[in-house]
């Protein structure tokens, strides 16, 4: 009951390695859409981190047409919460870019989209 949490999709054990299985979202709250894909493996998870600076953003997606909409929502509920913790995320960020390698996702809309399904790529 409560909590959010990330999962690795093993499609029930079929994936042994965690690098390569697919990251869920899950939101037990969240009633109507309570587990969400947002990421093709835990590196790509580190890069939308890069991009967003703030996962709870991958709740609110599927309510984005198009990405103008992300970009409203992100300035309009997030970008002071990213702000205030700025030196916390260039912390994580700088990490993650320097021994990890990781990189920031140039289109994240389109990558979160495809993902889903949503997408003709």
């Amino acid at each position: 009951m409560g909590g959010d949490h990330f999962a690795f999709d093993t499609k029930n054990g079929t994936i042994k390695d965690l690098d390569k299985a697919p990251v869920l979202f899950i939101q037990p709250m969240m009633f109507d859409h309570p587990v969400k894909l947002v990421a093709e493996h835990i590196r790509d998870l580190f890069s939308i981190f890069l991009t967003l600076k703030e996962f709870y953003i991958l709740e609110r997606f599927d309510r984005y047409q198009k990405e103008s909409d992300m970009v409203e929502d992100i300035e309009k509920h997030y970008k002071d919460s990213i702000v205030s913790r700025q030196h916390e995320i260039h912390f994580i960020s700088e990490r993650l870019q320097e021994r990890l390698n990781i990189t920031p996702i140039p289109n994240l809309f389109q990558y979160i989209t495809k993902i889903n399904g949503k997408g003709n790529l």
